[in-house]
């Protein structure tokens, strides 16, 4: 039985995930349960490489459980994983619902984002700001580029957002096929997964980014991408 690391983007759907896997995995023990491998806060693109030292300290302690994080792609850390027999679980969602979810965190009262003090107005400013990047917290497109290898990674499982909303079913059942496991499980998982119990979870709506999309975030979009195109080009 492999252990498992339920790998996100912040704000694509990492806590729903994880609802999904309980029935199947145990958590790590509570030191090794957060993977990650940016300085300070997941939404900046300050490597610090801690993340080797860290875990690989004490590889009995991931023996047959799952982990979950925040950890952008790069060879090293794929290549540890595999040796290890840790799987991952990469979860995506439409950039534009992201930045939705990540303009409400910020601006939430239950659960604030640490760098809530950088952005400032309504929520259509906010996803500008975060569009754009504001002091050490990058933009979208920046800090994306980061994760996206994870998508062409052999033996990673690329799971949606959207599916595991729309279509829970059919989503546990390719999970439960990947990790080998009983289709028994499903209930369990599908049982979970309805509680949406998360400390991040706002509403869980998908294509909910069609409500804010203003000529001035649109604009912002297209210049953001534009610009994220010529740095990689």
């Amino acid at each position: 039985m492999s252990s498992v690391l339920i790998n996100a983007f912040p704000k694509s759907g990492l806590h729903l995930a994880e609802l999904m896997i309980k029935p199947l995995r145990n958590p790590a023990r509570q030191r090794h349960n957060w993977v990650a491998d940016l300085a300070g806060n997941s939404w900046t693109t300050h490597q610090w490489g801690g993340f080797i030292i860290e875990v690989a300290a004490s590889p009995l302690v991931l023996h047959k459980c799952y982990m979950k994080g925040h950890l952008t792609y790069a060879a090293i850390w794929a290549d540890w994983l595999d040796r290890q027999g840790i799987k991952v679980l990469f979860v995506t969602r439409d950039l534009r619902d992201v930045l939705v979810s990540q303009a409400h965190h910020i601006l939430s009262e239950r659960n604030p984002h640490p760098g809530r003090a950088n952005f400032s107005g309504d929520v259509g400013k906010v996803m500008v700001q975060c569009l754009e990047g504001v002091g050490v917290f990058a933009g979208l497109f920046d800090r994306w580029a980061q994760f996206r290898g994870w998508l062409d990674r052999s033996g990673v499982l690329v799971v949606d957002f959207a599916d595991m909303v729309q279509q829970p079913e059919a989503t546990c059942e390719r999970v439960v096929s990947w990790l080998g496991e009983s289709r028994d499980k499903l209930p369990y998982m599908l049982q979970a997964m309805a509680r949406k119990d998360t400390p991040t979870f706002r509403n869980g709506m998908v294509g909910e980014w069609r409500q804010y999309w203003t000529p001035e975030i649109a604009k912002a979009w297209k210049d953001a991408r534009r610009n994220q195109f010529a740095q990689t080009a």
